[in-house]
């Protein structure tokens, strides 16, 4: 019977219901959500044994979840606002607003690790199309909280 290995991630931020885990790539690098108040969810990525929290700009309604990382290192996620849900998609510093104009509600994008043929990369997609998008710098954001893991 082979051995598992499992490991407890407690984002340091955590304060109610704990640490969410929705993606992982071939780096090891781990993406997902935690909640720091009653109010305001965040998204996280463990990287290298630091956790760095993830806050679309645009999330006024304070929360951002990241669902998906590929092996670029590009996440997605969702952010709410006034108006609802939206995907995102996080590449380079950049936070790009993915919002199906035929979607209901929310868009919720997802990561493919299908690679892109004409391209050789892997492609992130939101079903069905990704026709709108919004691009912000991740520097219009409070800094992102980034701190050691585990604490020395």
């Amino acid at each position: 019977m082979p051995v598992q290995s499992f490991t407890t991630l407690n984002d340091p931020f955590a304060a109610l219901s704990g640490t969410f885990a929705y993606g992982i790539n071939a780096s090891g690098s781990i993406v997902g959500l935690y909640q720091e108040s009653g109010t305001s969810t965040n998204g996280f990525l463990l990287s290298g044994g630091t956790y760095t929290t993830l806050a679309d700009p645009l999330a006024t309604e304070h929360i951002t979840e990241a669902f998906g990382i590929n092996d670029a290192g590009q996440i997605v996620g969702i952010y709410t606002d006034g108006n609802g849900d939206h995907g995102f998609l996080l590449s380079g510093g950049i936070y790009t607003t993915i919002d199906d104009p035929l979607g209901i509600g929310s868009t919720m994008p997802k990561r493919s690790t299908t690679p892109a043929r004409s391209s050789g990369r892997t492609r992130i997609t939101a079903a069905p199309s990704m026709a709108s998008s919004t691009t912000q710098p991740a520097a219009a954001a409070s800094p992102p909280s980034t701190i050691p893991w585990p604490p020395p």
